[in-house]
């Protein structure tokens, strides 16, 4: 009997972890309170799908020109403020690698990234 409680209550807790609901304001509202970008400065958003947070939900691990950004959750977004010109994105997926993308940003420009975790057997 002791067991099966103990089996109930792993169970419960695993499941607990499958939806996450996050609240706080989406990105178009959070778009109409800040406005475009200063003179100069382009925009980078990144947004994380929504799914299976797992247990904990890490945040992912990217930069932006060297610089770590935190905070990207499942299901949420991350934005940046930063001079036009060249960026380089960097994202690290656990024992998936690093992924590297050189982009050049306008100012007043806003430039979109999607994190998507990747199968180790995906094309």
């Amino acid at each position: 009997m002791l067991l099966r409680g103990l089996v109930l209550l792993v169970a419960a807790a695993l499941l607990c972890g499958c939806e996450t609901a996050r609240s706080g304001l989406g990105y178009s509202e959070t778009v109409r309170k800040l406005g475009p970008p200063k003179a100069g400065q382009a925009r980078v958003v990144v947004f994380r799908e929504k799914g299976f947070g797992g247990i904990g939900d890490p945040d992912w691990e990217f930069s932006l020109d060297g610089t770590p950004i935190k905070g990207l959750k499942t299901g949420t977004y991350v934005y940046v403020d930063r001079p036009a010109g060249q960026h380089q994105f960097v994202a690290e997926e656990a024992a998936l690698g690093v992924t590297r993308v050189d982009f050049s940003a306008q100012s007043g420009q806003t430039v979109f990234f999607v994190a998507r975790s990747v199968s180790a057997r995906a094309p």
